[in-house]
């Protein structure tokens, strides 16, 4: 993790260096309108994953997510989508759903966009030079987040649920990107008591007297 603010015009040419084939509207927008702290906590390789993400996104596609396996029986999940109202709890809700423990969240989302960016719009030195019309959607806020996941016993997060899982965002994503919450909510909590319905043996002996004092 870098220690105080980046060198944010070095950490674009080394970023942009690992991403050659993104369109220079889509890294620009990146890199103006995220939070200076997601700079600080993660490396080039990592942002450059993230921006190829952000570029898969439009208003057909909304949500992009990745798995990465860990050493130790975790994942990092990353989750790449449009802004929405209720989204980081639908977002939970469904890892939950899946089995899944969330040790620790990164949680990132873009800052308005202040005004177009004309046909001139870009940086010096930047490569071609962004025509005025722009990626589709690239206005839009977006989210980028990170999670540390562990299945619980019993769990796997193979191949099949990984893609099981993507397209059950996906559909929960499309709910909230035409307003409906409500639906989302409950193909959310019908899909963890399914979960908690196929586990409900394994939660027998389990649970102990918890006695609760308030001073």
């Amino acid at each position: 993790m870098a220690i105080g603010p980046p060198d944010r015009t070095s950490l674009l040419n080394s970023v942009r260096s690992l991403c050659t084939d993104i369109p220079p509207d889509v890294l620009q927008d990146f890199f103006a309108r995220m939070d200076q702290e997601y700079f600080r906590r993660f490396e080039p390789p990592a942002i450059a994953e993230h921006v190829r993400l952000t570029a898969q996104l439009t208003p057909e596609h909304l949500c992009e997510i990745a798995f990465a396996e860990q050493p130790d029986k975790r994942f990092e999940i990353t989750i790449v989508a449009y802004d929405y109202f209720s989204e980081f709890a639908t977002i939970c809700g469904l890892l939950s759903a899946f089995g899944l423990n969330i040790e620790e969240g990164h949680i990132y989302t873009f800052a308005e966009k202040t005004a177009p960016q004309s046909a001139r719009a870009g940086w010096t030195g930047y490569g071609p030079r962004v025509r005025a019309k722009g990626s589709p959607g690239l206005s839009r806020k977006k989210i980028v987040d990170v999670f540390r996941v562990l299945p619980v016993p019993g769990v796997d997060l193979g191949r099949a649920q990984q893609k099981q899982l993507s397209e059950t965002l996906h559909s929960v994503i499309r709910l909230l990107d035409s307003g409906q919450f409500e639906e989302a909510r409950f193909a959310v909590n019908r899909r963890l008591v399914e979960q908690l319905g196929q586990r409900r043996g394994s939660f027998s002996g389990l649970l102990h007297p918890v006695q609760i004092t308030f001073d």
